[in-house]
């Protein structure tokens, strides 16, 4: 007598063969959106920089590659605050943020907010619990359900939204019925420190706020038919631990403090190339995919050329080009930036196979390929939205 699986195990076995589809991106700003030049006129008379240390200082600003950067809050007053008053704007401004994100890629994506099964944030620049989590099923005009499951990446710096990625795709992966928000906001803004040291000088000209969301679902859900897909791949980490002191992210009395050395992208154009694999699979047309890297600033983008080209001549550059664009348009967005460069450049028309990289402290290099599907998702880009008064 012969039997046969029931229909659920058939229906899992077939799905389990098909790699989770990204559905649907979102991104916000805040309102307040400041010329570089302007912003950086403010935060040297903050400073009270003069002479040669002012001198330095707009060496900085000229070299960032940034037009404009938004932020939540007053620059006037935030080196004089301590943690805690940091920590409660983050409680006050972020939600706003990742609510208007995350509602426009489910709005993308097609999806119900109440069908969300699973939420995954990263953030590095602000914690409370209950957290973000609590305030996106509590929010007005989310509708995510209070059953859904929920993960947060902490502290993971400028690669945390790769890493959300690849959680993403393993819940995705290892349920097909899943459907995971993914969200990334940052308010590096808040993070303003009277610290005249050259590293701390790198990052003020280079980080603002902002929040990125990307809609993931497993293989069990109904295609949608009226525009192209992407499918997530594997993904990948390289730590660079002779470098481990060269990024880093701190907790001090007065805010979060990073470290940014100048070996970074000397390190980044060393390890990229093989990192990558010869980053567009160089003697192999029908694969060749486009390198969409985190836009961590003008040192880091020229890093990963440098790199990639060294490893393969015909290294296609188009994905540099939009990540310099989404540096100038909003600068350094921490985790939700790899996101803003997604969207950037499925807006602009490039397609992949492709592969997210972006970098953080470590220092490490984080990564996740994205290919073409048979599936089928909403192509509608809308850009980022901007938040507040």
């Amino acid at each position: 007598m012969s039997t046969s699986a029931s229909p659920t195990a058939d229906r899992a076995t077939a799905t389990a063969r098909v790699a989770p589809v990204l559905a649907g991106i979102g991104t916000a700003t805040p309102s307040h959106r400041w010329p570089q030049g302007e912003l950086a006129e403010l935060q040297a008379r903050l400073w009270g920089l003069e002479g040669e240390a002012l001198e330095r200082w707009w060496r900085i600003v000229d070299g960032s590659g940034i037009e404009h950067r938004a932020i939540v809050a007053d620059p006037a007053e935030l080196p004089r605050l301590g943690t805690e008053a940091r920590m409660e704007r983050f409680a006050r401004h972020a939600p706003p943020l990742a609510a208007s994100a995350s509602a426009q890629a489910m709005r993308t994506a097609g999806v119900d907010p109440a069908s969300v099964t699973d939420l995954v944030i990263a953030t590095c620049t602000g914690f409370r619990a209950p957290g973000l989590a609590i305030d996106l099923i509590d929010a007005g005009g989310v509708g995510l359900s209070p059953s859904l499951r929920t993960l947060q990446l902490g502290f993971m710096g400028c690669f945390g939204g790769v890493a959300a990625l690849r959680a993403a795709r393993s819940i995705a992966g290892d349920d097909p019925e899943a459907t995971v928000l993914v969200v990334c906001v940052e308010l590096c803004s808040l993070h303003l420190r009277h610290d005249l040291d050259p590293q701390n000088l790198v990052a003020s000209a280079l980080f603002a706020d902002g929040a990125a969301a990307a809609v993931v679902r497993g293989a069990a859900h109904p295609p949608n038919r009226e525009s192209a897909s992407v499918t997530l791949g594997r993904g990948r980490s390289l730590a660079m631990i002779e470098h481990r002191d060269s990024m880093t992210w701190r907790i001090t009395d007065h805010g979060f403090a990073m470290t940014l050395s100048r070996d970074v992208p000397g390190a980044v154009r060393r390890r990229i190339g093989e990192f990558l694999g010869g980053c567009d699979r160089a003697g192999d047309s029908a694969r060749r995919r486009l390198v969409l890297p985190h836009p961590g600033g003008p040192g880091i983008l020229e890093a990963v050329e440098a790199g990639c080209a060294a490893v393969d001549p015909e290294f296609d550059r188009r994905g540099l080009a939009v990540a310099s664009r989404v540096l100038q348009q909003h600068g350094n967005l921490s985790s939700a930036a790899i996101l803003f460069v997604l969207e950037e450049a499925l807006r602009s028309g490039l397609e992949p196979p492709a592969e997210l990289v972006a970098f953080g402290p470590g220092l490490a290099i984080d990564a996740i390929e994205l290919d073409r599907s048979s599936r089928r998702l909403h192509p509608a880009v809308e850009g980022p939205r901007t938040i507040g008064p």
